[in-house]
């Protein structure tokens, strides 16, 4: 009898142990799936939010996103997720969009794409008088070309799916494995913003009249806008198409070893013009200037002994946009203002210059390096310089 209960004792304590010995691995792998939850309930978190924010203006497709930096400390988390989506504006023309909308308000006219075309636009008589100003010829002017070159850039994205890449940011606190107190966050230029839905037709529209009407109250409407000779021929478009082919929403770290824009950074050298422009260890992953001086280039801004590679008014910020004002090239202007094949410069994040790629009038886009992005949400901040090529 004692033979047999030393048995059942013997084989109890062999079977605790055994699951003694197990727990840490069930307990870890237990820890494991709750962080791969989390990520997933970050990720449909953030996705959800794209799909309710972004559709009033735009149908969206081929949605993707990539968990980037990950930190999960007590009960709190922070996320860093890489969004590319494409985006189809859901006007079927230029005339219907919320800013054509307040410019026919504004002048009166049915269409802006007939004032426009019309070859004697500035004889139309709409622009005679608008809003109790009556209209010097040089008003017609500067209010035409402002509007055509919206026109322009918005009249390439009407019914093009155009690549929209967002760095978002989420903060919340963990509860039962649950997202509590979520906060969301776009990242650009070194800065959180709250992330906020677009602007709704009825706000974009009442802008638009409201910016307009402004602008024909200022001396600055009263200004002729001459052409410069030095720049005479510059092809935004082609400035801009170069950008987009020469980089990519990269995620790679730097040859140095770092990775430029930390958790919302990265580069990826196989989208880079490695032929004209190979890499330099000088730059390490800091070559902004230098892209934009390429874009530019590629644009038709002239080359010279001080503006080529290797001087510093070639790939240092300052003074890229230095020699561009002093030179005739281009003059600071507004985010509004601030159309495809435009420099942008972003004075919080180490003077990081960015080329503006996109506007479609409900939304701006750059792309640039540093920071490898194509496309990227660009942000209306007071402490951003924007410039626009003169040409």
């Amino acid at each position: 009898m004692k033979k047999t209960m030393k048995k059942i004792v013997a084989t109890i304590l062999t079977a605790a142990m055994a699951m003694t010995v197990g727990m840490p691995a069930f307990a870890e792998e237990s820890g494991e799936n709750d962080e791969n939850e989390l990520k997933t309930k970050v990720s449909a978190y953030v996705q959800n939010w794209v799909n309710e924010n972004y559709t009033e203006h735009y149908t969206l497709s081929d949605y993707q996103s990539q968990i980037t930096g990950f930190n999960l400390q007590d009960d709190n988390i922070e996320a860093h997720l890489l969004v590319e989506v494409y985006t189809t504006l859901k006007y079927n023309s230029v005339d219907e969009l919320p800013y054509m909308q307040g410019v026919k308000s504004v002048t009166g006219v049915n269409s802006v794409e007939t004032l426009l075309l019309s070859p004697n636009a500035v004889e139309n008589s709409a622009l005679n008088k608008i809003d109790g100003i009556e209209l010097t010829e040089t008003q017609k002017i500067n209010f035409l070309k402002k509007v055509y070159e919206q026109f322009e850039d918005a009249s390439a994205c009407i019914g093009v799916p155009t690549l929209l890449t967002v760095d978002f940011v989420v903060k919340a606190d963990i509860d039962n494995s649950e997202l509590k107190n979520v906060r969301l966050f776009e990242e650009s230029g070194g800065i959180l913003f709250p992330a906020k839905p677009f602007d709704t037709a009825r706000e974009l529209q009442n802008k638009s009249v409201a910016k307009l009407t402004s602008y024909l109250k200022s001396d600055e409407s009263k200004i002729s806008i001459t052409t410069s000779t030095r720049a005479g021929g510059y092809d935004r478009v082609a400035a801009r198409d170069y950008a987009n082919k020469y980089t990519s929403n990269g995620t790679n770290a730097c040859k140095c070893g770092s990775i430029a824009g930390g958790s919302s950074g990265g580069v990826n050298y196989d989208k880079w013009n490695n032929s004209k422009y190979p890499y330099q260890t000088i730059f390490c992953h800091n070559d902004c200037a230098d892209f934009v001086s390429q874009a530019l280039a590629a644009g038709g801004i002239p080359t010279n002994s001080s503006w080529e590679r290797g001087t510093n008014a070639w790939q240092v910020s300052r003074y890229l946009c230095e020699y561009m004002v002093n030179n005739d090239y281009a003059i600071e202007t507004t985010f509004d203002d601030c159309v495809v094949g435009h420099m942008v410069k972003m004075t919080t994040y180490s003077n990081h210059m960015v080329l503006c790629t996109l506007n479609d009038t409900i939304d701006h886009r750059y792309s640039g390096h540093t920071n490898d992005r194509l496309n990227a949400k660009l942000n209306n901040v007071s402490s951003w310089v924007y410039y626009r090529i003169t040409y």
